[in-house]
């Protein structure tokens, strides 16, 4: 079986071939096309685990920020998942520099996703349900209420001391009435 076919049907079987054809210096024997995409793809990798981080932490910023209903539990819950996210990123970024300039790019693609995660968990919040009009109209007025473009800067969403106005409004009140609901409107 050609190295291009073993690449195909067994990923494996073709690394390890590969890896033991570049110990062994052997230039004929490399399949090099699938390697050069195999290499890129790690990089590729690094760059969405960061991405996935970060959409996360914008989803769960996002939630603190317009859930209607602040429930202590899922409210700690998701800033415990901010923190998390915000170290991973950190270690991502330590680990692999080359991606520091990528960053804004990155921030710009997992608020998109993150956004629009938000809309959709939001509205079926609301509305109970994932279909129908009253979600559809949901999901527009979601929309049009949550910024298009990321409210947050790079240095905010990784800074791990950094929350918006809004979910530092709605820590204090829980820790002034720690048994009670507080409501975004407060």
């Amino acid at each position: 079986m050609s190295s291009e076919e073993l690449y195909w049907s067994d990923t494996y079987s073709w690394a390890m071939q590969q890896a033991e054809a570049l110990r062994r210096r052997d230039l004929e024997a490399v399949d090099w096309d699938n390697l050069i995409e195999e290499v890129e793809d790690i990089g590729k990798r690094h760059r969405d685990q960061w991405t996935g981080y970060c959409e996360n932490l914008v989803e769960h910023m996002l939630k603190l920020q317009h859930w209607r209903v602040w429930e202590p539990e899922t409210g700690q819950s998701w800033i415990d998942t901010i923190v998390n996210a915000r170290r991973r990123m950190a270690r991502i970024i330590r680990r692999n520099p080359g991606l520091k300039s990528q960053r804004p790019a990155m921030l710009s693609d997992a608020w998109s996703d993150g956004r629009s995660t938000v809309v959709e968990e939001l509205a079926t919040y609301e509305t109970g349900t994932r279909y129908g009009q009253g979600y559809d109209d949901a999901c527009r007025r979601l929309r049009r209420k949550l910024p298009a473009e990321c409210p947050y800067t790079l240095e905010q969403v990784e800074s791990p001391g950094w929350w918006p106005v809004e979910i530092l409004r709605r820590l204090e009140h829980k820790v002034r009435d720690p048994g009670g609901v507080s409501r975004g409107d407060d």
